[in-house]
């Protein structure tokens, strides 16, 4: 049987390298937002590609997910974020979510306004009053799934979901709060006060800095050659893809 080691070196190698050439870039001297966009697409492409290696054959709505459950070593990624359940059952009427949506809004209250909150302050979904037929759209609201919803608001629209600020100094995803002006009559008047949702980029970095180290001990472990999981021909479309049902 042949050993791989070399080549699961020079994977990982290559993609740590991206991941500090990343780290170091500027885009844009003037626009820190366009910046941390442009390095959170980047980094989060790392993960999507990264996911490839094991879960080759799953759509990229479940490698994402199931990637980050077994090589991101984020101990949080499971924890519903109550803030953010919140803002879904704060306009929904249906008795089934009644007594979840008790529980949520009164841990909500208690957020102290001016201070971040961080998400080890979230609770697993078996923790949550929950009937058993809404299990499954709480878990929607889990920091995986959450991170997803991320991922693709920043590939696919240039920009992070709702109006969280990444003040630069935190490597935990994290909530602060905010105030919202409209201008009337030439004066600014309080519309409300929101909790904003933030993946800091160095948190995106230190996911896929423990990623590459979790995945690539699990190559050797295994003797995997990443390579063989992408397509490097001339021919951009492959026999396989060509003649998918």
């Amino acid at each position: 049987m042949k050993i791989h080691t070399q080549d699961i070196e020079r994977f990982f190698t290559h993609f740590q390298n991206r991941h500090d050439i990343i780290m170091a870039a500027q885009f844009q001297d003037n626009n820190k937002d366009d910046n941390l966009v442009c390095k959170s697409i980047l980094l989060c492409s790392i993960i999507d590609t990264l996911s490839k290696c094991v879960y080759s054959t799953s759509p990229n709505r479940e490698r994402f997910p199931f990637f980050l459950d077994d090589f991101s070593g984020w101990p949080h990624r499971d924890r519903i974020s109550l803030v953010q359940l919140h803002y879904f059952l704060e306009t929904e009427a249906d008795i089934k979510y009644e007594q979840t949506k008790l529980y949520v809004a009164n841990r909500f209250k208690n957020l102290a306004h001016g201070m971040m909150q961080h998400s080890d302050n979230d609770e697993l979904l078996n923790k949550i009053p929950h009937l058993k037929s809404v299990e499954s759209e709480i878990r929607m609201f889990s920091y995986a799934n959450l991170l997803y919803k991320y991922r693709n608001s920043v590939v696919h629209e240039f920009k992070a979901p709702g109006s969280g600020m990444d003040f630069g100094i935190s490597e935990d995803v994290y909530y602060h709060s905010m105030s919202h002006y409209d201008l009337r009559n030439d004066e600014y008047v309080l519309i409300k006060n929101t909790w904003e949702l933030v993946f800091p980029i160095k948190f995106l970095s230190k996911l896929v800095l423990q990623s590459i180290t979790n995945l690539k001990s699990y190559c050797i472990i295994h003797n995997i050659n990443p390579y063989n999981y992408f397509y490097f021909d001339t021919a951009w479309l492959s026999k396989k893809e060509v003649k998918r049902k």
